[in-house]
């Protein structure tokens, strides 16, 4: 897959909101006490007790709904999609829109791939170097490295307070608003990732959470960029299983 600059700063985008989402929903797994009401007030975590708060929030074998956008000047894509925890680890159904629209199924340690809406779907060699980058995207989901990341990149948190936000999905909510600076360097180094030339050293996320302490938007904005990732239907049954429609590449035919 070949990319313009722009597209390859708007993947840049959209990587860099996984990578903090998938930090944050990487939070999860410990079963425990939830954390209850900050007893300063409400929305009011700061540094040392949002990430304990989140975590304590979700099960280990949390699901959610994502829908990402990303847009950098004239370039956009789109993410969409369900995410479920498994012992073994994420498993994941997920649509990119963009330039070359495509879907990746990554269930039971094998990635699949369908480039034509309605079409076959083919088994992707993880050896594949292609293959290796887009098994890299989905692996920025993954519980124990997502959280070194976010831990390894987090430098301050600085409550909103209460406010509301509005989608689709959900209509309107009453959320906890807070904005979260990031050193990017370091989250990405904890993560195995590198930083894409003209990132910027550190970026603010705007961080919406429910009163469960779910989380239902991430969004961020750097020069032309602009991201945001909204997650709903927490822990909701869904169906993730290997495509049944197979196909085999022409020349194994």
């Amino acid at each position: 897959m070949q990319t313009t600059a722009g597209e390859s700063m708007v993947r840049w985008a959209a990587g860099a909101l996984l990578l903090a989402t998938a930090s944050l929903v990487g939070c999860s797994g410990q079963d425990g006490h939830r954390w209850l009401a900050s007893p300063s007030g409400e929305c009011s975590y700061d540094r040392l007790r949002l990430l304990p708060a989140l975590e304590a929030a979700m099960p280990s074998d949390a699901t959610v709904r994502m829908e990402m956008a990303a847009t950098g000047g004239d370039d956009s894509m789109s993410m969409s999609g369900v995410l479920a925890y498994t012992p073994t680890g994420p498993e994941m159904e997920m649509s990119y829109g963009g330039p070359e629209p495509f879907t990746l199924v990554a269930v039971d340690g094998r990635l699949f791939i369908n480039e034509v809406p309605g079409g076959e779907y083919f088994e992707l060699d993880l050896e594949h170097p292609e293959a290796a980058e887009l098994a890299d995207m989905m692996a920025q989901m993954d519980v124990s490295a997502s959280f070194d990341a976010w831990r390894a990149g987090l430098r301050g948190v600085r409550s909103l307070g209460p406010g509301t936000i509005v989608s689709a999905e959900e209509g309107r909510e009453d959320v906890c608003h807070y904005v979260l600076e990031v050193d990017f360097a370091d989250a990405a180094a904890a993560a195995g990732e590198k930083v894409p030339r003209g990132a910027p050293e550190r970026i603010d996320y705007d961080l919406y959470v429910t009163a469960d302490d779910l989380i239902r938007r991430v969004t961020f904005t750097s020069g032309p960029m602009k991201a945001t990732m909204d997650m709903t239907k927490w822990n909701e049954p869904v169906d993730i299983r290997v495509p049944s429609n197979l196909g085999y590449p022409e020349d194994e035919v």
